[in-house]
């Protein structure tokens, strides 16, 4: 009698420890930069509602029939196994939860297998239910045992992550520097993400903001140079417009290091930033990171990602047809009941815009420029039309993106009463304008090229000094590109911006842009879709398609004893070819069981050494070792096997004649490279088997 329900308890914890404990660890160390505290952080709580939920599944069968308690034991031992094997293996690859939902309709038949799988193993506890309970605490607590050490190895072994915003602790609040103004001159330049024209102008007219916006000017016929804010960004901060020869990393970084910013804080501007997307701090004044938690106290904090963790644990150890009610439409079934304040981007990003409103003072003399990137209207759409949280994730339609923008207007409006009630709006210079459209378009059934032309249509409003009087309406052929030369040429700047400000441009000029699209950013040489447009976007007989360019990257040249360093943060990515992920910080992730590193060379006139530190993608239990080739040219360093997951250095000799070519080609095999994904061990679907730190060649001495 004792035994039993000693297994039934054990039982219970299996199927508490998957959902409370283990799947969260898997959630969280995987994604750091989705949640603000630490998995050590919740880990206390977790261990709460473990004993909890152990608790109440253990009740029922306790104190009934030893038959009855035989049976629950069985059915909760097969449940345990079964959050495993669906979190492990089963996991179909829905995607991100960017806000654009999951089309339900693409995942019918793994919905069946889901189902087979599920209804197969709890039929055979229950037939041999006797036979089962008799094994099932031995069982359970050699699986808790097991995902245990492994939670442990991980914990000890694994690499710092590549961002997180665990470390962020208090009530975040923007600060007062942010906040001051010049009292001669003020640069404001807002982007919103994913604002349309169409939507804009739909907006005003409703709400009867034509007079709101005293002096601007609207360019109707705007557009975007990409569908995604990495490739519009770099191009209205520099004119740059992506071309595919080289890597997107280097083409954001080059472009910032180029932005007009950058010239007018040479200029003895004050320049205070508030990006979205991480930018170069070194010339600015103020930095400030937009902030996807704003003004929640830590316990909400931690209540908040506490929360999503379980929700997102749950979704991917249920089978599918379970899934869609832990999802609930976005609005996860647990997260949602500590949605005080919501925790949703868009609410706390509208906090922080109304904060900064309110501690608008004016500080210095000294010309300014003011950048904000604030992620509303994009989805998830979660705002009524008067702007109070809706309780839930909205449809992505039309009508609910519209109230997220119209909100987002009613706040924007606030913060241009605020300058003239300062007094500082007349002379100042405002600038508003999406990155990009989102595909909203109007009626029921687009055509293509309107459902294409609505991801281009980027709104831009810009207000000139002095300048007055109700909204006016420009038809202007305009580009997100044109900004930098724009801005210069209104403050009167030199600069070497190609284009001219778009003041200047006249509505009947035909004008030439470009736009482009990258295709698949996982193939090993994805397709830049690229489009000329020659006069309105609108019409589509403006647009001709090019031939789509095949992304490959010039050779860069080397020089003997350099030590590259790859991530982010360093430059090394530039000498990158097929096979690699997008950075990190510090080092570069390959993804496939092949990657290739090329250097331009002179000839070596000696024999080589290179060191080449890495670390290897190890989870102990599921990835022990992984065995990596590597060739300099047609020379073989011979097979590494890692056992650990630690950064070593490898150092070999490559013969002169090697290098006597003007490339130096480092190829690496990996055949053990594997997916996180697909053994359990986060939602990673890249193939993993490397992280590259530096490589180094230097010439061997005279002997």
């Amino acid at each position: 009698m004792r035994s039993q329900r000693f297994a039934l308890v054990a039982a219970s914890l299996f199927v508490s420890a998957n959902l409370c404990i283990f799947g969260p660890f898997e959630i969280v160390t995987s994604n750091p930069a989705e949640f603000d505290v630490t998995f050590a952080g919740m880990l206390p709580r977790l261990i709460v509602l473990l004993l909890g939920l152990g608790a109440l599944l253990s009740l029922p069968g306790l104190w009934a029939p030893a038959r009855v308690r035989s049976r629950i034991t069985s059915v909760l031992l097969a449940i345990g196994v079964l959050l495993w094997i669906q979190g492990s293996f089963l996991k179909w690859g829905y995607g991100d939860f960017d806000g654009k939902g999951i089309d339900w309709a693409a995942f019918s038949w793994q919905g069946w297998v889901d189902l087979f799988i599920w209804v197969t193993l709890l039929g055979a506890a229950c037939r041999f239910s006797a036979r089962i309970s008799r094994q099932a605490s031995v069982v359970a607590i050699g699986f808790i045992l097991l995902q245990s050490g492994f939670l442990v190895a991980r914990t000890v072994t694994s690499s710092p992550p590549a961002t997180s915003r665990a470390g962020e602790s208090g009530t975040k609040t923007v600060p007062q520097a942010l906040c001051q103004l010049s009292s001669s001159r003020n640069v404001f330049h807002f982007v919103m993400d994913a604002f349309q024209t169409d939507v804009f102008l739909e907006l005003v007219e409703e709400d009867g903001l034509a007079d709101a916006f005293d002096g601007f000017v609207l360019y109707t016929d705007n557009m975007s140079t990409g569908s995604q804010t990495v490739l519009s960004l770099p191009a209205l901060f520099s004119t740059k417009v992506y071309d595919g020869t080289v890597r997107q990393s280097e083409y954001f970084r080059e472009a910032i290091k180029s932005s007009f910013h950058t010239v007018l804080y040479q200029n003895g501007y004050v320049v205070n930033l508030t990006p979205h997307i991480t930018m170069d701090s070194k010339q600015s004044t103020t930095y400030f990171d937009c902030p996807r938690s704003y003004a929640s106290p830590p316990g909400t904090r931690m209540m908040q990602a506490l929360t999503y963790a379980l929700d997102v644990s749950m979704f991917r150890q249920f089978p599918h047809f379970a899934k869609r009610v832990v999802y609930n439409d976005q609005n996860w079934r647990l997260s949602s009941i500590v949605d005080d304040p919501p925790n949703h981007v868009s609410f706390h990003q509208k906090a922080f815009f109304r904060d900064y409103t309110s501690k608008l003072e004016i500080a210095h003399t000294e010309p300014a420029y003011h950048f904000m990137h604030l992620m509303p209207p994009h989805g998830p759409f979660v705002t009524l039309a008067d702007g109070s949280y809706a309780g839930e994730a909205l449809p992505n339609t039309r009508e609910n993106y519209k109230n997220e923008a119209r909100y987002m207007l009613r706040l924007f409006v606030e913060f241009l009463d605020k300058l003239k009630d300062m007094g500082l709006y007349d002379e100042a210079i405002i600038l508003l304008h999406g990155d990009h459209g989102l595909g909203m378009t109007a009626g029921v059934a687009p055509t293509p090229f309107q459902k294409r032309i609505s991801w281009f249509t980027a709104l831009l409003v810009l207000k000139e000094p002095s300048a007055r009087g109700p909204l006016r309406l420009s038809e202007a052929q305009t580009s997100l590109s044109d900004v930098p030369a724009t801005m210069m040429d209104i403050l009167g700047i030199q600069h070497a911006y190609p284009g001219e400000s778009i003041v200047n441009l006249g509505p009947g000029e035909t004008r030439t842009r470009r736009v482009v699209i990258l295709g698949d950013k996982s193939a090993r040489e994805p397709l830049l879709n690229r489009w000329i447009v020659r006069g309105s976007v609108a019409d589509s007989t403006s647009w001709q398609q090019m031939e789509s360019r095949v992304v490959r990257y010039d050779l860069r040249p080397y020089q003997w004893g350099t030590r590259v360093r790859f991530g982010i943060a360093h430059e090394g990515d530039v000498y990158l070819k097929s096979g690699w992920s997008t950075t990190s910080p510090s080092y570069t992730w390959n993804d496939g069981e092949f990657a290739e590193v090329v250097f331009g060379i002179d000839p070596a006139e000696r024999d080589v050494s290179v060191i080449i530190a890495m670390f290897a993608y190890i989870v102990p239990g599921k990835v022990d070792r992984q065995r990596v080739r590597i060739w300099v040219n047609d020379f073989s360093l011979g097979e590494k096997t890692f056992t650990a997951g630690k950064g070593q250095a490898l150092q070999a000799n490559i013969p002169r004649a090697a290098l006597q070519g003007d490339r130096m080609v480092v190829r690496f095999e990996m055949p053990d490279a594997v997916a996180p994904r697909d053994i359990g061990a986060g939602p990673d679907s890249r193939e993993l088997a490397i992280g590259l730190y530096s490589f180094e060649a230097r010439p061997l001495p005279d002997r």
